[in-house]
């Protein structure tokens, strides 16, 4: 047995084991996210909108039933390929991103850009210098 505990075969195992264990304890996911797929009541509502002005009629429980199990499919995808990194280094992603990001973030502000572009004093409008 002693003789065992010297060989570097068995160091190697264990220190490999010790390893697995330790990266499966530090890689766990964070606790939000327990790998489940939820479709909420409103997800449900906006597919049932979304297959109405598609089709022109209600879906029927089959149609809908399908409805979900396509979300949920596109869901997995999803998840998967930003498990994989896929999202990184993607200039169309990268431009999609900044151009839904920026339709969001300029709304709230459009009226406060107005009021800053119009001068007062100024007989005609102008930009600010920090914009």
């Amino acid at each position: 047995m002693q003789q065992l505990f010297r060989e570097p075969l068995v160091h190697f195992l264990l220190l490999g084991a010790g390893l697995f264990v330790a990266f499966g304890l530090v890689g766990k996911r964070p606790s939000g996210e327990l790998g489940q797929i939820v479709i909420t009541q409103g997800q449900i509502e906006h597919l049932v909108a979304g297959y109405n002005r598609v089709h022109g009629r209600p879906a029927s429980p089959e149609e809908l039933a399908g409805l979900m199990r396509d979300y949920v499919r596109e869901e997995v995808y999803y998840r998967e390929a930003l498990a994989l990194g896929l999202d990184r280094d993607d200039a169309v992603i990268r431009n999609r991103l900044r151009k839904r990001n920026k339709k969001v973030a300029i709304k709230p502000l459009l009226p406060v850009l107005t009021v800053l572009y119009l001068d007062i004093d100024s007989p005609t409008p102008h930009s600010p210098s920090w914009l």
